[in-house]
């Protein structure tokens, strides 16, 4: 077993375990272990480092020929009104937050989640100011049509006043089955419960934990796999 590997299985563990999936606060967490909260906030951000180092060696490759069709969906994570941070609150999504990007594969695999993005961020603006705006095959991509103008399959926009065509309205009902898979793949980092129930700490570290949180499924996938 590589050292990373081990590293991951274990302090990627009770990293997962305590503050991902259960989402405990540090107040709770270092009652728990008998340090202060300070103090466990200087562990917790040194597990972080040495983990997102260690998931990008399971960092899937998009360019490989079998990810040649691909899923695209958004996803928004939750935070309280922040006195500092403005445009947070989503019109599409309603709560205050950030919202991600996920790619997966037709049959229903996390490929890779975009950089974090203000939640009141028009969903086409986001992926083309985000690491997406590169993938290869923006054409066998489906979307929703939260990102019209770009080059990936969304569902035909209804004209106002009028109902779509029979051949029309078949085509997205077809769209709509196909973007099944990317709702599940979804909920798989929202079982960490930050991006399902909210993120506590400063934003400048969610980016760090949403990557941590697509490695660690990598490396589950992997792990299963093997």
């Amino acid at each position: 077993m590589e050292i990373g590997e081990y590293v991951l299985r274990v302090s990627g563990r009770g990293y997962d375990i305590g503050v991902l999936s259960h989402n405990l606060s540090q107040n709770m967490l270092a009652a728990f272990h008998g340090i202060s909260q300070p103090t466990l906030s200087r562990i917790i951000t040194t597990i972080e480092e040495s983990l997102a180092h260690i998931v990008t060696e399971f960092r899937i490759d998009l360019d490989a020929p079998e990810h040649d069709a691909t899923l695209l969906d958004g996803f928004l994570i939750p935070i309280d009104n922040r006195s500092d941070q403005d445009k947070i609150y989503s019109g599409k999504r309603r709560p205050s937050g950030v919202g991600a990007h996920v790619v997966a594969t037709s049959d229903g695999r996390l490929l890779t989640v975009s950089e974090i993005f203000r939640g009141s961020t028009h969903d086409v603006t986001a992926f083309r100011n985000s690491s997406l705006a590169s993938l290869p095959n923006q054409s066998n991509t489906i979307a929703d049509g939260g990102c019209r103008g770009t080059n990936m399959v969304v569902p035909v926009r209804k004209p106002h006043g009028y109902e779509l065509d029979a051949d029309r309205a078949a085509f997205n009902a077809a769209l709509a089955g196909w973007r099944a898979p990317v709702e599940r793949v979804i909920a798989q980092p929202k079982n960490r419960n930050i991006p399902a129930t909210g993120h506590r700490r400063r934003l400048c570290h969610l980016q760090r934990v949403v990557h941590i949180i697509t490695g660690l499924e990598h490396f589950r996938t992997c792990y299963t796999a093997s």
